[in-house]
């Protein structure tokens, strides 16, 4: 999992890292804390890290964020 605490922006996919290559899942705009808390419910309902990106992915989209652009 990766996450930033800046007070604005977020962790941008792909971009400071291969994160598939190192197996990272980007917490995208969401904060450390609420980023934890979404993990334990996925992993609680045995996704894996395809699935649990998706609803980082999916979760941001729905909000607004536009994952096209850079943060």
């Amino acid at each position: 999992m990766r996450s930033s605490r800046v007070a604005c922006g977020g962790v941008t996919r792909g971009i400071e890292v291969d994160d598939d290559a190192c197996g990272f899942i980007a917490a995208r705009g969401l904060s450390p804390q609420q980023a934890r808390i979404l993990l334990m419910l996925a992993l609680a309902a045995g996704e894996g890290a395809q699935a649990i990106q998706a609803r980082f992915d999916e979760g941001l989209i729905a909000d607004g964020w536009d994952r096209e652009k850079p943060v």
